[in-house]
């Protein structure tokens, strides 16, 4: 769903794309900017390209500042819900 370019790996415009069309992102936030930030701090080791176990640490961090990176969006609770896993 997030890997555009089946490559194995998520850059941050996947991300945006994807979490933007599920509604837990505002389109107008800096993802790219988040995901340097992350790797600064050394919560993931590549802000460019984000293998699973990096995504894994990004989720984390999504989840407990969704309020920040997604204002007046559907809850991340609320929209986990909504998600087909199926479909992957």
């Amino acid at each position: 769903m997030l890997d555009t370019d089946e490559g194995g790996t998520l850059d941050s415009d996947e991300i945006k794309a994807g979490f933007v069309k599920i509604g837990v992102l505002a389109p107008h936030y800096n993802m790219n900017q988040k995901l340097i930030e992350l790797e600064a701090s050394k919560v993931i080791s590549r802000s460019d390209e984000l293998n699973i176990f990096d995504f894994v640490q990004f989720m984390h961090v999504f989840a407990t500042l969704s309020e920040e990176m997604a204002p007046n969006s559907e809850s991340t609770e609320e929209v986990y819900g909504k998600v087909d896993l199926d479909g992957i």
